[in-house]
């Protein structure tokens, strides 16, 4: 089996490589071995990732960020040719593994913790984690303005915004709605007064959906 390194991202983006598309290649540096290689002639190495199996219909596409580290080798070793990479490189240090726990958990007020979170954690603080705590089923979806949506164990939905716009935009929507709930006196087409009534249904539906806005408004 050919012997696995430990490299640098260069480059993440396919389309400056000799491959010129959308491939998902990256160029690497190996460390030490690569110190006084010109950038130019760094190698590209194409995907080999677990996910749900290469096709054009489907599959996973993550590409590495630049100045990450990966496993990278040579299905041609003793040419250095045909580099392929194939996953992520951990180090006693060098991880992100308490990113959830350091920066979301508390948040979302989320009650699963590590080792049952499986998350993807962008470099820009969004985040995605699903819990596989049978007792704790839950899933968040995060962003660092503090959005975000929180799904606990009994599948009761939490969404959080702290946008101004948005909470004025609901009390606007709050008082049409109870403005419309209210029997009014207008008057009709033949000049006389008519007391304006709700339908039924929609005395039923309207104020629960002006719950759900004051719970929104509150949070």
């Amino acid at each position: 089996m050919s012997k696995k390194y430990i490299a640098e991202v260069i480059k993440n983006n396919s389309q400056l490589s000799s491959f010129a598309e959308i491939n998902g290649a990256i160029q690497f540096k190996i460390p030490h071995f690569m110190d006084d290689w010109a950038e130019d002639d760094y190698h590209w190495a194409l995907p080999e990732q677990s996910g749900t199996g290469g096709s054009n219909e489907h599959g996973l596409s993550c590409i590495p960020e630049i100045g990450s580290l990966v496993n990278v080798y040579y299905k041609d070793e003793i040419n250095w040719k045909n580099a392929r990479y194939t996953d992520d490189i951990n180090l006693l240090k060098y991880h992100p593994h308490s990113l959830y726990e350091d920066n979301v958990k508390n948040e979302v007020n989320a009650n699963s913790s590590y080792p049952d979170v499986k998350y993807l954690y962008l470099k820009n603080g969004i985040c995605v984690a699903l819990s596989s705590d049978d007792s704790n089923p839950e899933i968040t979806i995060y962003h660092p303005s503090n959005f975000r949506i929180f799904i606990d164990k009994d599948g009761k939905m939490d969404l959080k915004n702290d946008d101004s716009g948005m909470k004025e935009i609901l009390l606007i929507i709050h008082g049409l709605l109870s403005n419309l709930c209210s029997p009014g006196i207008y008057i009709g087409n033949l000049g006389a007064p008519v007391i304006h009534q709700m339908p039924t249904d929609y005395t039923i539906e309207i104020p629960k959906l002006l719950q759900k806005i004051e719970n929104l408004l509150l949070d």
